[in-house]
């Protein structure tokens, strides 16, 4: 009856590489939150961060308690506490 083409195959390409799924992995927000730097999602926690200074699990709801630990956390460089006592 009319002209028919060969549909398009949308998926001929193989999707784009992600290097980083940890990104992938924060909640989606448009905005997050800076404390979001110094923590990890744990991999078999939905809801737990790994601190990337000291390692310790923090159960999380919010960003709170991660905020909380990262301004008493001895190992992070960007802690005031710390700044303080390496600095002189």
């Amino acid at each position: 009856m009319g002209d028919q083409s060969e549909p398009t195959d949308l998926f001929a390409s193989p999707p784009p590489i992600v290097r980083n799924t940890t990104t992938m992995l924060l909640p989606s927000s448009k905005h997050h939150s800076a404390v979001w730097n110094d923590f990890t999602l744990d991999p078999n926690s939905k809801k737990t961060t790994i601190c990337n200074y000291c390692g310790q699990k923090i159960k999380y709801y919010g960003t709170t308690s991660m905020a909380k630990h990262s301004k008493i956390c001895k190992n992070n460089p960007n802690n005031e506490t710390n700044k303080r006592h390496r600095g002189v």
